[in-house]
């Protein structure tokens, strides 16, 4: 298992790119890493133990997941993707807003959820940085602007800091992270 963590994430984005930078993990997890579309990645994957998902948090943004021994490789390839290769699909991001909509329309509907965020509102005196994503604030996500907040928070691994644990050989770790990293 690893994890890896920068200090930044969304804290740092302008207000106007703010839900850019809130939907940017959701958005690029959904359009897949370099050449390949997120089906043809996990097709790709499949038989192989390893998994990495990037995240962008509100003060930090990292890299999480973890792998067997024998497909160890594959993790830190998936991991130098996330890092060097961010893809943005415009059709998997029209779908995903379009699954957002009546999703987040629904939410809204309950009772429950119109407590929660006059509650939130009144406690944050309606901070943008606090409101929830909202049917309304759908279009505010923009693709380009998603892809370029995900490439400014990765675009150096040198802030990093990663942790491995498990079951680690040495000798031939050493050279994945010598490699990848």
């Amino acid at each position: 298992l690893f994890r890896a963590v920068s200090p930044g994430g969304t804290s740092i984005a302008s207000d106007q790119d703010l839900v850019a930078a809130e939907t940017a993990e959701q958005v690029l997890s959904e359009s897949g890493l370099g050449a390949f579309s997120s089906i043809e990645l996990n097709k790709m994957l499949a038989g192989v133990s390893t998994g990495v998902q990037a995240y962008i948090g509100e003060i930090e943004e990292g890299v999480r997941g973890g792998s067997t021994r024998k497909d160890v490789e594959k993790m830190f390839q998936l991991i130098y993707l996330n890092f060097t290769s961010p893809r943005a699909d415009a059709t998997q991001f029209e779908a995903l807003k379009a699954r957002l909509r009546p999703m987040l329309a629904n939410q809204q509907a309950r009772p429950e959820t119109a407590f929660r965020q006059a509650v939130l509102s009144a406690l944050t005196q309606d901070n943008p940085r606090a409101r929830p994503l909202t049917p309304s604030s759908i279009d505010q996500m923009n693709l380009e602007r998603s892809l370029a907040f995900h490439k400014n928070r990765f675009a150096d691994a040198s802030d990093f800091t990663f942790v491995f644990v498990g079951a680690i050989d040495v000798p031939t770790f050493k050279p994945l992270v010598e490699r990848y990293l």
